[in-house]
Parts: C-alpha cells; structure tokens; sequence
C-alpha cells in the first residue's frame, strides 16, 4: 500500500519547513502499532496532561517536561489511519498541533527502542507510559 493521503497532507507542510519526517506506510506501521497496543496493557502511566483547556505554550511546555530525550527519533502513529511518521522528539513537540487534532485523532508517540509511549487522545488527554 502507497502512502496514506491522511497523513501525507501532514507531512508535507512539515517538510516543506524544513523538518527532516520519514512517512511510514501501512505495512511498516501495522506491526508497530499491534506492538504498541500490546505493549500499553503492562504499561505504567508516568505523566497526565489534559489538554482540554491549556494553550499551545502549556502543551509544549508539558510535552518539553516529560523526561524524554529532545533529539531521539521518534515515530508517531496514528493506529486509524494505520500509518506513521518518523522524527525528532523536538520537532514534534513544536509541531505537534500539525500532526494531532483534538476530537479527530488518536495518535501514539513511540521510541524506537519501546521503552516508553505518549499517547494524544482524540479527548485531549495526554499520557506517558512507561512499558514494564
């Protein structure tokens, strides 16, 4: 499967910025997010944030608070539309409101080595978990 228009048109205005983001096709991201489900049943939540009524700063903020390395690689994905995105932490931290959108997405936020997964819940809810 080719890539999904959903999170293409995400993407793109990203990179057109400048930012360095790796789309992930349905066949890589289907493994990572059945891993990723599994891995949120022996998860331990780490840090809340409800988002409902915070700015854009506090969210960035929060999001700069979490004991997660700025630089690492992460890979978003959004278990609907069955794709992904590979990029800095940093970098979807800044743009975080192009790649999440409140009462539409549910997306996952994943290390590469699954230590750890952030979730952004469609209820503006957003949650680290720590894989034990």
């Amino acid at each position: 499967m080719g890539v999904n228009p959903a999170i293409e048109w995400r993407l793109a205005p990203l990179v057109a910025r400048g930012v360095r983001a790796e789309y992930v096709t349905t066949a890589a991201a289907d493994p990572q997010i059945a891993a990723t489900r599994d891995r949120l049943r022996t998860a331990a939540e780490v840090a809340r944030l409800d988002a409902s009524d915070a700015s854009r700063e506090e969210v960035i903020e929060w999001f700069r608070s979490l004991p997660i390395d700025h630089q690492t690689e992460v890979t978003i994905l959004w278990p609907h539309d069955r794709a992904g995105a590979r990029l800095r932490y940093d970098d979807f931290v800044t743009l975080y409101d192009d790649l999440w959108y409140p009462s539409a997405d549910d997306a996952w936020v994943v290390d590469s080595g699954g230590e750890w997964v952030l979730e952004l819940d469609h209820e503006e809810i957003f949650t680290l978990n720590v894989i034990v």
